[in-house]
């Protein structure tokens, strides 16, 4: 997954952040509310950790404004010193997804952002997953449209799962290059609307069969259905 992180501590968001990497997941940290929300705007995350204290925006108002103002609902999860029954029951009724109380080990942390990610998915990570007319096997990545398989390479697959998952709704280029590429070199960018193209094509999503893959200015692409 990729992760946004926004935290004041230093030293707990760098643990945070390398633990959750060495299980594979991309991450951004950040340290005001400001910051992340100007990211926001131009990023897209399948995930936000948040603090609750933060000198500018409490982690609170950052994630009140991501429910309002981002397309699709990013999960939240809380990490905070305040342990009191009061506080956790009034974050996840305005709408936090989990909260953890510091210190937590983070491995543990890890872990749970782990379970969380299967929870997300809707299946097991070895699984298969079927979407509208599409089957998706994630184990060894063959890919049956209309119940017919459709040769892809690798990131042919990753892309194509990748705008399944997020049906509706708009992916920016960093995330695709984050969870497809794994990196943000221009040689590659240069790639993706070639693949996006061969994608498009090998799974005729077109307006006639009830799809649309269009590109974003300055942002990214969304997939979504027509009519």
């Amino acid at each position: 997954m990729r992760i946004a992180i926004l935290g004041s501590d230093p030293v707990a968001r760098g643990f945070t952040k390398d633990a959750l990497v060495r299980v594979g997941h991309t991450c951004q940290t950040f340290t005001s509310g400001r910051e992340i929300i100007r990211q926001l705007r131009r990023e897209t995350y399948d995930l936000l950790i948040l603090d609750w204290l933060i000198p500018d925006i409490s982690g609170e108002e950052v994630m009140r404004w991501a429910h309002k103002n981002l397309p699709g609902r990013v999960p939240v999860i809380f990490l905070s010193k305040h342990g009191r029954d009061e506080d956790i029951i009034r974050i996840l009724a305005a709408g936090a997804d989990g909260y953890f109380i510091k210190p937590i080990s983070p491995d543990v942390l890890a872990a749970h952002v782990n379970a969380f990610a299967r929870c997300i998915a809707g299946v097991a990570f070895t699984s298969k997953l079927s979407i509208r007319e599409f089957e998706f096997d994630l184990r060894k990545k063959i890919l049956l449209a209309r119940g017919t398989y459709v040769e892809t390479t690798s990131k042919e697959f990753d892309l194509a799962l990748l705008f399944f998952r997020n049906l509706g709704k708009s992916v920016s280029r960093g995330h695709l290059l984050d969870i497809v590429w794994k990196q943000h070199p221009v040689a590659v960018s240069r790639t993706v609307d070639t693949h996006i193209s061969k994608v498009r094509t090998k799974l005729k999503l077109h307006p006639e069969n009830g799809y649309v893959l269009k590109s974003i200015y300055g942002f990214g692409y969304i997939l979504d259905l027509v009519g």
